[in-house]
């Protein structure tokens, strides 16, 4: 059987949501690595809150196979710079 959750639980769910959207919304760079920027829970978070971002840069692209550079472009970024390392 699940238990519900307190109002002390809900009060603090409610604020740490509150926290990650201020934080999307006003920063001015999201960093992360391709692979958790498809987490669900940050994929939630910017489909809930329509952040939008300008730019999708991918460093070094020349250590990354193709469908893990997909991940992060599911936010509709145009332009997308890879950056490769020699």
């Amino acid at each position: 059987m699940r238990r519900l959750k307190t109002v002390t639980e809900i009060t603090v769910e409610k604020v740490r949501c509150d926290i990650r959207r201020q934080l999307l919304q006003q920063a001015e760079v999201v960093a992360c690595t391709l692979s958790s920027s498809g987490q669900q829970q940050l994929v939630d978070q910017i489909m809930k809150y329509e952040v939008r971002f300008e730019v999708t840069i991918i460093d070094e692209a020349a250590q990354t196979t193709e469908p893990s550079t997909l991940i992060p472009l599911r936010y509709a970024c145009t332009p997308v710079c890879m950056y490769v390392c020699l």
